[in-house]
């Protein structure tokens, strides 16, 4: 992994997780773990998508009751 210098427009933040990588790992990739994080509040995961294959995608849909 390369790193840059940051540009004016732009944001780094780094955390140190107290867990094993491959936990870290199946935690991103996980359709049942993405929803239990990435739901804040009213929040709700409508549809979620990850392919980890190279080339892949992920998507994440939220939406809230009100719609």
């Amino acid at each position: 992994m390369t790193t840059s210098e940051p540009t004016p427009s732009s944001l780094r933040m780094q955390r140190v997780i107290p867990a094993p990588p491959h936990e870290v790992y199946r935690a991103w990739l996980d359709p049942a773990l993405l929803r239990r994080w990435l739901a804040p509040g009213e929040w709700r995961v409508t549809r979620i998508e990850v392919d980890e294959r190279v080339g892949g995608h992920f998507g994440v849909w939220q939406g809230t009751d009100d719609g």
